[in-house]
């Protein structure tokens, strides 16, 4: 099986600074991304698909009960996963 590369954004970069004194978080993110790179469905992540007004239509995957990553597949390779934010659950379905 093939695994996934993870590329940030800009503004995902910025999101999980506001996290870097949290280490339960960091930790949850740190094992978010290690389980998106081997399967970005896996059931623990509960991904969906959903439809942001500033992001458009993209999947989102449960970091903590109120943290989701959003992301989507590169255009040109479905093995490269493009992080886009990192926000709170509240914050995603606005």
């Amino acid at each position: 099986m093939n695994s996934y590369i993870v590329e940030p954004t800009t503004a995902f970069t910025r999101d999980i600074k506001k996290f870097r004194k949290d280490q339960k978080i960091k930790l949850a993110i740190k094992l978010t991304l290690k389980n998106m790179v081997r399967n970005p469905f896996d059931l623990s992540l509960m991904t969906h698909q959903v439809n942001i007004s500033s992001l458009g239509k993209v999947w989102s995957s449960r970091v903590t009960s109120d943290l989701r990553l959003e992301w989507i597949f590169s255009k040109n390779n479905k093995l490269i996963i493009i992080a886009l934010r990192l926000q709170g659950h509240d914050t995603v379905y606005k």
